[in-house]
């Protein structure tokens, strides 16, 4: 599988709505957490700062 660049992520999550962002963190479920497409946005801004 080709390596994936973090502007490549960020570039496709702004042009398909439909893309999520799931986090390693789990819910009261157990469930992986869905992050909301605000929550997403700020999440991938942040990685691309480091």
């Amino acid at each position: 599988m080709p390596e994936i660049t973090l502007s490549e992520v960020m570039e496709g999550f702004k042009t398909n709505s439909a893309i999520t962002v799931r986090v390693e963190e789990l819910d009261d479920k157990g469930q992986k957490i869905i992050l909301s497409r605000e929550d997403a946005q700020d999440k991938l801004s942040q990685q691309q700062e480091l």
